[in-house]
Order: C-alpha cells, then structure tokens, then sequence
C-alpha cells in the first residue's frame, strides 16, 4: 500500500471512531512517542471495534503526523491539510492535543537526535553513606556519594518498547570526585547556553 493509501485508510478508521477513544487514541500515541506508558490494542479494544491491524495503522498513522507536524514546524493549516479526510471537529481535537503537547515531543525529537551519538541520560539516583575508618582509625567518617545513571540508547519513535536498550552505570564518589564532576557538568551547561544563544 502506498504512504498516501495509507494515510486515507488510517484518516477512514478514526473518522467511524467513537470521539473519546478517538482523543485517547492521540494522547496515547504522544506517550508511546514520549517514552511514556501508553494504551495498549487491549486497552482500546474495549471502546472501538478496531481489530489488531487497525490499531497498528492508526497508532503509526497518528505517531507520524505528530512528528512530521512538529520536527517540520507545520502550520495549522499544514496540519489539517495532512488530515483533510477527518470531519471538522476531529481535526481541531489533533490541533489542540497537538499545541498542549507540542513542547513533550519536541523534547522526545531532541533526545532521539542526542541518543545518535550514544547513550542517553534517562533518569538518576543517589544516596550517600558513611564511610567508618578501621579500628585504629575508628574516629574518620567519610560520605561517599553513590550515584547511578540510568541510560537509554536505541530509541526511535517507530519502534517497540522492547527495541529500547536499558543499562545503569554506577559511581561511587567522595567529595573531592563530586565537586570534579559538578565543575565538569557546570562547564557543559554553559557551553550548550552559550550554543543556544
């Protein structure tokens, strides 16, 4: 089937949605575009009567005129064009959901482009313990900064969850180390402030 048959057909199955698993349906692709929990064919079985192929047409349909409307800085009116088969009330739900979340995947697009070059921060843990001395030493308590970084690496909006490699990497610092790599972070902070400017 070619791009623009598919376009119509995915345009066909939500114009016969019902409006509330049609909004859903939106939301739910951002997520999956976001790397947020998302609905699941089971999930939105129960309110439409898509069948699997269905919800696999219109959950790629939407994903891809959501980020072909932000990485291309569409226009309104560019939009609805994209989706010119939809009655009127359905294309202005897409604009809406579209201006709310726009900036959630734009920031998706960024990490996507950053994770070319290697893994991506995720997210980050702490926690701090005291180091005790050995007996002769019994009075030196030392905090040692424990750090773990949670990295995501192979993400692309089309792809599956489980397409998306996980890993932690673990440090272990004492202060010395923490203020080293503090003034290393404060450098890259400002050197990308200055590229944004």
């Amino acid at each position: 089937m070619t791009m623009e048959g598919q376009q119509l057909q995915f345009q066909s199955i939500l114009q016969n949605s019902p409006i509330n698993a049609f909004t859903e349906c939106l939301h739910s692709c951002i997520n999956d575009i976001c790397g947020r929990k998302s609905n699941t064919y089971e999930n939105l079985k129960s309110v439409t009567d898509w069948t699997s192929d269905e919800y696999t047409v219109v959950t790629i349909g939407i994903k891809q005129l959501f980020i072909d409307a932000v990485a291309n800085q569409l226009s309104r009116n560019e939009v609805m064009d994209k989706v010119a088969e939809l009655d009127a009330d359905r294309q202005e739900i897409i604009i809406e959901c579209l201006e709310v979340r726009q900036g959630d995947i734009q920031n998706a697009l960024l990490e996507e482009k950053c994770a070319i070059s290697g893994p991506i921060l995720q997210d980050f843990d702490w926690r701090i313990k005291w180091v005790m001395g050995s007996s002769k030493l019994s009075s030196l308590r030392e905090p040692l900064l424990f750090l773990d970084f949670h990295l995501r690496e192979g993400k692309n909006m089309m792809a599956q969850k489980s397409d998306i490699k996980q890993k932690t990497v673990s440090l272990e610092m004492d202060k010395n180390e923490l203020n080293k790599v503090i003034a290393v972070l404060e450098k890259a902070q400002e050197s990308i402030s200055n590229l944004q400017a």
